[in-house]
């Protein structure tokens, strides 16, 4: 993508003078020692790694959606993916693998139309691969040949570079279960995943019921155990796993068979707990969640908040400035943040220029209190430049407008405006940022100009569709 530029990009941004931007680097103290970010299922890389974009105005502009681009990215693109992560301040990786579903390159599926399937079709499995695999569990060949070297690829990046890289499980209902014969399909599953990732893991994450059959307090931790025995059979160096409390409340009121909570009955204190901030969680458990963090520590295990539509949104491809919701989460008072040990957020679409998200979040794990309007205007500024910095922040700040619904014609003279001062934007051919994103700044601001003519388009095409229904009615109701 950059050629030869790579390398001296890569000097720029990680070496001792951190250029223009200044990411976390030893002189300061982050708030959240383990800083990490998720990349959503590994299988579902070859589809989210793209620099395409698809514009999503609401079920009634369906002329507004794009196709989704489908590409496979080649390591040294990888390599600067991660380089934008250590940029961020971030030091741990999570990587998803298939859990029963997958999406594989366009080459393989059938023509879906601007939308792609669900991700449950069987369709996403390859047909050479599916007598591997089944109709619905993405493993076998496929696994070796498009996941595994993926995977593999960021690993090494991302410990060249002094991050950890960690694997993400995701047990599906009617797929996993900890009982008779599902027991020992999820074990064989568990020592499947071992032999191809192990070797190039150094912590686990397990999300057990979203949906899922491993819910309270002693299914999720014999599972999680179990899994983290398979990994160090082959990595003895993997001392850490972590399970994720989405949608497990029950788990909190314990176990009669415990001595005292989060004790070493059904798992050792390796496995650490990631608390979930899921509106239905927060409902139920939010005002505690200060007192469960504590809980955790006291039992000498690892605890801290795994981030959901968090820096990104799986149903939400734009190009939308989430800080507000950032710094609301780093005010939360019932956010102990003394208390955590790390924080990981999600990603779920690449190369767009929703980047910046991940780049406010990593920056508000060193210091929470700092704003993230200042945060995002030094990453503007790295990217494309001093002179542009206030022009890129404009025109993301009214693409951030839409996030919840389309504008109406009344306020659509913003994007207008937005789209007339991109367009003076000016970024010489030999212009070199002084961070690694995985994108070019030609290439965001492709995107920033497709999606802000997108929206002017759907509205003015909205409005046109309202007149012309409403001289349709006026015509009936007259004769």
């Amino acid at each position: 993508m950059w050629g030869k530029t790579q390398q001296i990009l890569r000097q720029t941004i990680v070496g001792p003078t951190w250029a223009t931007i200044k990411p976390a680097d030893v002189l300061r103290t982050p708030c959240i020692n383990e800083r990490g970010v998720h990349i959503y299922d590994a299988s579902r890389w070859q589809a989210a790694f793209r620099k395409d974009n698809q514009l999503f105005l609401g079920e009634d502009v369906p002329y507004a959606r794009r196709q989704v681009g489908i590409e496979t990215w080649l390591p040294e693109e990888l390599e600067r993916y991660v380089d934008y992560m250590h940029a961020c301040g971030l030091n741990e990786l999570k990587a998803g693998v298939s859990f029963g579903r997958t999406a594989v390159p366009r080459k393989y599926q059938k023509a879906y139309g601007s939308i792609p399937q669900s991700p449950h079709s069987s369709t996403y499995v390859p047909k050479t691969y599916q007598k591997d695999c089944g109709s619905t569990n993405a493993c076998g060949e496929y696994e070796k040949q498009v996941e595994q070297p993926l995977f593999v690829a960021l690993s090494k990046a991302a410990r060249e570079r002094g991050m950890k890289m960690g694997i993400h499980f995701n047990a599906w209902s009617g797929i996993y279960g900890w009982s008779g014969e599902d027991r020992r399909k999820t074990e064989q599953r568990f020592q499947e995943l071992a032999r191809l990732y192990a070797e190039h893991t150094d912590l686990i994450y397990a999300h057990w019921c979203d949906p899922g059959d491993f819910k309270g307090y002693v299914l999720c931790q014999e599972a999680q155990a179990s899994m983290l025995k398979e990994f160090q059979k082959i990595n003895p160096k993997i001392a850490e796993a972590r399970i994720w409390m989405w949608l497990n409340p029950t788990f909190w009121d314990g176990d009669p068979r415990m001595k005292s909570f989060l004790d070493e009955t059904f798992s050792t204190r390796e496995i650490g707990i990631g608390l979930s901030d899921a509106a239905e969680d927060i409902r139920k458990l939010g005002q505690e969640y200060p007192e469960l963090a504590k809980r955790v520590r006291q039992s000498g295990r690892k605890v801290g908040i795994i981030r959901w539509y968090f820096a990104d949104n799986e149903d939400w491809l734009g190009s939308n400035l989430y800080r507000m919701q950032m710094d609301g989460f780093f005010k939360k008072p019932w956010v102990d943040f003394a208390c955590l040990d790390f924080i990981t957020v999600d990603r779920f679409w690449h190369a767009l220029p929703a980047d910046i998200n991940l780049y406010i979040a990593g920056q508000k794990m060193w210091d929470r209190n700092r704003p993230s309007k200042d945060i995002a205007l030094d990453y503007l500024q790295a990217l494309y430049g001093s002179n542009n910095a206030e022009k890129m922040w404009t025109v993301y700040e009214t693409l951030s407008r839409y996030i919840d619904r389309c504008p109406t014609p009344d306020d659509i003279q913003p994007f207008v405006e937005a789209l007339k001062l991109l367009d003076t934007v000016y970024i010489p051919s030999f212009y070199i940022p002084s961070i690694a994103t995985p994108n070019t700044p030609q290439g965001y601001i492709v995107d920033l100009d497709r999606e802000l003519k997108g929206i002017i388009v759907a509205v003015y095409l909205k409005k046109e569709q309202a007149a012309k229904s409403g001289r349709i009615i006026n015509e009936r109701t007259s004769k």
